[in-house]
């Protein structure tokens, strides 16, 4: 074997090249489903940041369910209930599935 002067690779089979990081494919789920319970309404910000905005990110435009349960000595005055909460669900185009209402 002819060495050359300044040669610093004749003679050796190490490879000098930087090693190959493999990053394995991440986990993904075809179909997530979460089932939510104990949210104060105080933390329905948080829901949209931490839940709802990663969701669309990740999958784009996608719809969901919302059951509210609220009992209170004080009530809900029918006004409330048709004028704001049901015409919202309707501006909205969601639908109201179920129902149920105790004075």
């Amino acid at each position: 074997m002819e060495v050359k002067v300044g040669d610093t690779t004749a003679g050796t089979d190490v490879d000098t090249s930087k090693p190959k990081i493999v990053i394995p494919p991440e986990e993904r789920f075809k179909r997530v489903r979460l089932v939510v319970t104990g949210i104060p309404a105080s933390k329905i910000a948080d829901v949209n940041r931490g839940i709802l905005i990663p969701i669309s990110r990740a999958v784009g435009e996608f719809e969901f369910a919302i059951e509210v349960d609220v009992s209170s000595v004080e009530g809900i005055s029918r006004a409330v209930l048709e004028n704001q909460i049901k015409e919202t669900i309707r501006q909205i185009g969601a639908s109201l599935v179920e129902e149920t209402l105790e004075s």
